[in-house]
């Protein structure tokens, strides 16, 4: 009875990789980046560890859903992170030179907060320079656009706002003072 539920168990795995592997192959999926880490879960007060052992873990865009995604898998190609969508809410943090807090998402007090850890400390910079630019670019497909009808290239998207990089109390002049 126990070898049956370890076959179901393994049978129900590789569908699952299986079922993955379908849509990275489908051309649905545009691998970015692929690093190798221990993963860890934030559980209370204290980490929990998801893997014995460094796993791969995968950033990949969505060409479907038009969103970068991260996914880890273990030796057994059971899920450990399932398809995280990387938003504008994500945060991450770099506590040590071989550890990176991920929080999916910052506004949801009850979402996943994983740990990613490193024998390394290039891989952990690589990993989280490669977050940054993510972020970084999730937060730049917000800006506000409109469609002008007037313009001289009708149909331009112009923005509403550009954020000023100086501001009235850091400038050498200011009407404020």
């Amino acid at each position: 009875m126990v070898h049956f539920h370890r076959r179901a168990r393994m049978s129900k795995a590789f569908a699952k990789k299986d079922e993955i592997t379908q849509v990275l192959q489908s051309g649905r999926m545009k691998r970015l980046f692929t690093t190798s880490s221990h993963l860890f879960r934030k559980e209370l007060d204290h980490w929990k560890e998801l893997t014995a052992k460094p796993v791969f873990v995968h950033l990949f865009y969505d060409q479907l859903e038009d969103v970068t995604k991260m996914l880890a898998l273990d030796d057994n190609h059971h899920l450990i992170v399932n398809n995280v969508p990387l938003s504008s809410n994500f945060t991450i943090s770099s506590p040590s030179p071989y550890f990176v807090h991920f929080v999916s998402n910052k506004f949801d007090r009850n979402c996943d907060v994983y740990g990613f850890g490193f024998k390394e400390p290039v891989d952990m910079e690589r990993f989280y320079n490669r977050l940054s630019e993510i972020h970084s670019s999730a937060i730049a497909s917000l800006t506000p656009t409109f469609h002008s009808a007037g313009s001289a290239c009708p149909g331009t998207p112009v923005k509403l706002f550009s954020p000023s990089p100086f501001s009235p109390r850091n400038s050498a002049f200011s009407i404020f003072d």
